[in-house]
């Protein structure tokens, strides 16, 4: 098995709904556990991916990519939220110079 064989497949696992677990990958790649987590720190890097990391109920570790929607839907809620915050100080900072300007 070549490397670009063991990246695809370690892509296909992590792409999966469920995500993939390290010992799955392990297994799928003959790798160790360094191994794993260096190519998928590597390569969540290099493409841009949002990569998850959490522990499944029986504490093993799962990797999983998270989709776009996620991941925009947190980012638009943050900048709402962001954009609140910022017209309520202008707001204050305008009403503060009015009030001193009189």
């Amino acid at each position: 098995m070549t490397s670009e064989s063991k990246g695809a497949k370690i892509s296909e696992l992590v792409r999966r709904p469920k995500g993939a677990t390290l010992a799955e990958i392990m297994k799928a790649t003959d790798w160790t556990t360094h191994s794993v987590r260096g190519f998928l720190s590597a390569a969540g890097k290099k493409s841009g991916l949002n990569l998850a990391s959490s522990k499944n109920n029986a504490g093993e570790r799962m990797y999983q990519i998270k989709k776009w929607r996620e991941i925009s839907t947190r980012v638009e809620a943050a900048a709402r939220e962001g954009w609140r915050l910022f017209y309520g100080v202008a707001l204050e900072l305008c009403r503060f110079q009015l009030l001193y300007a009189l």
